[in-house]
Formats: structure tokens, C-alpha cells, sequence
């Protein structure tokens, strides 16, 4: 499986609970906007989408935290899609230090949504054969 960089982030102090270490809900935060940039790297932008009617919704996420974050550490997320079905796909993210520390992950399932119906809808072909490509 292809796993490509999606975010950088930076545990500011701002950012970090009274023992001085990231808090779980930055944490997440950054696993949750790599899936952003995933969907924009794949070609399809939450901004377009949205023009178009349609959208995104994560319906599953499976996230654990490994390794605390101290503040300062600068960090990165690899993200990789790890399942395409008719309707949804599954994407994987690691938060990892750039000495190879994992800290966190994230397993997230995305549905394709019509905003005007409120219901699943069939992934775009040219979006599914495009993330089959990176599940290769």
C-alpha cells in the first residue's frame, strides 16, 4: 500500500495539557485534516464537493494513542487507503516523529454523501479507481 506525507504539525505549547503533552484532541485533529488532504490529493476537494452538492462524512474511526507528544515536537502524518467499496473507503494515518517514533493512529471509514438527500452515494468512478491504485 502507497502511503503518502499528508500533514506536518507542530505540538505548540498552546496545544498541550497541564503535564505538557499534546492533548488526545489536537492529536486527533491532525490525523483528522490528513484525511482532508488525502481526499484532495486523490482529486477531490471537500471545497468542490460541496459546490457540486456533495460531501464527505467519516462513519467509523478507530484511533489509538501510543506515544505521548511532548510540546515542540514537530511531527508527521502518513496516510494510505487501505479498503475502496461502492459507497465508502477506509484510510489509514500514523503521526510519527521524524526520529520514526509512531505517537498515534487513525483507521477511518468515509462515506460518500448527496447533502441534499442526506444519503450514501456511490463513490465517483474516477475516485474509486483512483484510490484502488494506492491500495496496489
Amino acid at each position: 500500500m502507497m502511503a503518502i506525507d499528508t500533514a506536518i504539525v507542530v505540538a505548540h505549547p498552546w496545544l498541550c495539557d497541564a503535564m505538557g503533552h499534546m492533548n488526545a484532541r489536537h492529536i486527533y485533529a491532525a490525523l483528522d485534516d490528513a484525511g482532508f488532504a488525502l481526499l484532495d490529493f486523490l482529486g477531490f476537494s471537500s471545497v468542490q464537493s460541496v459546490r457540486e452538492g456533495k460531501g464527505w462524512a467519516d462513519v467509523r474511526a478507530e484511533v489509538e494513542f501510543e506515544h505521548e507528544v511532548a510540546a515542540g515536537s514537530v511531527l508527521r502524518v502518513q496516510s494510505q487507503i487501505v479498503r475502496v467499496g461502492r459507497t465508502s473507503f477506509t484510510h489509514f494515518h500514523s503521526l510519527s516523529s521524524h526520529a520514526g517514533v509512531r505517537h498515534a493512529t487513525a483507521k477511518t471509514t468515509t462515506v460518500r454523501l448527496d447533502l441534499t438527500a442526506g444519503k450514501a452515494i456511490a463513490l465517483p468512478e474516477t475516485f474509486a479507481d483512483a484510490a484502488r491504485a494506492w491500495c496496489a
